[in-house]
């Protein structure tokens, strides 16, 4: 399509995909880092052609503190 001089039309899918999958993207990172995505953004750009996921994430569970008496 970005041969065919339609780029714009690309960009639109892509942009259109990214809005409909993004729980999906949301829920997969969620699970494999262990934190909350608080935000996700998507960027297409056709020169020079490349593509962006951006997650940005809750803070990390910190492990409960054991004291001298925990043992």
């Amino acid at each position: 399509m970005i041969d065919a001089g339609r780029g714009d039309a690309v960009v639109q899918i892509r942009m259109e995909y990214q809005q409909a999958i993004e729980a999906t993207f949301r829920a997969a990172v969620e699970r494999a880092t262990g934190r909350r995505v608080f935000s996700f953004a998507s960027v297409t750009k056709l020169s020079p052609a490349y593509v962006v996921e951006i997650f940005r994430l809750g803070p990390r569970k910190q492990p409960a503190l054991s004291g001298p008496d925990d043992g």
